[in-house]
């Protein structure tokens, strides 16, 4: 009986994600313990594996969530693998993905310290909106849109942001307001399902968390999957790069689970959703989840059973 352990927070034990993952394995006979990351009396060498799932406070522990990932991979197989993770934490991963000739929303990477004015990077780009985030993010976190109309109040945000943290500028895409974002989910490298995303009538960020809604999206375009399969292979080469992609026993070509997010630079009516890109190649990456992304279990529940079954058959058992 393989023993699983799952990666969680102390606020997200009993998030639909670690529960029906749970219930999955166990129904395929492996034993399961839930551990909250920060719990510094876990015994990592007792687990045939760790599962990345719902450490969603990380961001806020950064050093100490590093050092956890080094810890656990000495002890066992961390899926993802580490290599994997400490790529993933800091957003400038799509840098990396951009230089390999990844389609990206428009960012410019300004590194803590920088006196470099906002109003510059407008000039410097041509645009009149932006979006500000810290490189090492999530949910929305210190997350902000600017315009050249309220310049004043923008440049004070991210004056004060980037004295404390690396930064980055994204253009602002108007399709969020009317796309929305659409969010691939993969297990093994293999297309699960996909998500539709949509900020509030009162918000640009579509984290449910800031009022935003999630939805089941029946039919995704065929171009966004293809795009997104194709950024996969390219992100798992990187890593490659960088160092082995597998942690301890794990093995497979491809990541155990991913999440690619895409947003739209351009819009027409189209038949598969609202409002389609053209061309294919204009589905732009804004993030490509490989830590602990939601895979949303309740709007789609066979993704549970796909991710129990990934695991065993990474650790050599036939789900």
């Amino acid at each position: 009986m393989k023993h699983v352990c799952l990666g969680s927070s102390d606020e997200a034990l009993e998030k639909p994600d670690i529960v029906t993952l749970s219930e999955q394995l166990k129904e395929k006979n492996a034993r399961v313990t839930v551990v909250d990351w920060r719990d510094q009396g876990v015994d990592y060498t007792q687990f045939d594996c760790v599962v990345i799932r719902t450490t969603w406070n990380y961001t806020s522990y950064i050093d100490e969530f590093v050092q956890w990932v080094r810890r656990v991979c000495e002890k066992t197989c961390l899926l993802n693998s580490m290599e994997t993770i400490l790529w993933n934490i800091d957003k400038v991963y799509l840098r990396d993905l951009a230089e390999e000739g990844v389609s990206v929303v428009p960012t410019v990477w300004i590194d803590k310290g920088s006196v470099k004015p906002l109003h510059t990077v407008f000039e410097e780009q041509g645009w009149d909106t932006v979006v500000i985030k810290p490189r090492i993010s999530a949910e929305g976190y210190n997350t902000h849109c600017i315009s050249t109309v309220d310049m004043a109040s923008g440049e004070q945000i991210f004056s004060q942001l980037v004295s404390e943290r690396d930064m980055m500028v994204q253009q602002f895409m108007e399709t969020v307001k009317t796309c929305g974002e659409l969010s691939l989910v993969f297990i093994g490298g293999k297309y699960s399902h996909s998500l539709r995303k949509r900020a509030s009538s009162s918000d640009f960020r579509v984290q449910e968390s800031h009022g935003g809604s999630t939805i089941l999206e029946h039919n995704p375009p065929q171009s966004a999957v293809i795009q997104a399969q194709e950024i996969l292979k390219t992100a798992w080469k990187v890593v490659n790069r960088r160092g082995n992609p597998h942690s301890g026993r794990a093995r497979g070509t491809s990541f155990l689970y991913a999440r690619v997010d895409f947003l739209t630079a351009s819009q027409r009516p189209s038949t598969d959703y609202g409002m389609e890109a053209t061309p294919p190649t204009q589905f732009l990456l804004t993030e490509l989840e490989l830590l602990e992304p939601s895979l949303y279990p309740t709007e789609f529940p066979p993704v549970a059973q796909k991710l129990a079954d990934e695991i065993l058959t990474i650790l050599g058992e036939s789900p």
